[in-house]
């Protein structure tokens, strides 16, 4: 059974290459779903349980397509239990990952 691929809104400018002059408008641009048995949200291998990986691209762009900007590691850990996103957050702070910052990656 084929999955349908996931459309993602976006803004563009078209610019008559005559004039200069720039139009606004919108256009669709098409993702291709996570594969079988990954995580939707983040293509990532994960139990459910755990944080969606905040680093993956699939992530950032699916992500960024539903709410319009980039993902932190707490919003990777939303669907976590209180006690898995203190877990998660104390070992990416001994990282060195600024999470309440917003920091995806280490400093």
């Amino acid at each position: 059974m084929t999955r349908p691929m996931i459309p993602i809104e976006t803004r563009m400018t078209t610019i008559d290459m005559t004039t200069g002059e720039e139009t606004p408008g919108t256009t669709t641009m098409y993702m291709m779903p996570a594969a079988r048995g990954k995580c939707e949200m983040c293509g990532s291998e994960h139990e459910p349980e755990l944080p969606h990986n905040a680093q993956s691209l699939f992530y950032a762009v699916r992500f960024n397509q539903l709410y319009g900007r980039a993902p932190t590691w707490l919003d990777a850990m939303e669907h976590c239990t209180p006690e898995m996103r203190d877990l998660w957050i104390e070992a990416l702070i001994d990282k060195g990952v600024n999470v309440h910052a917003g920091e995806v990656n280490p400093s």
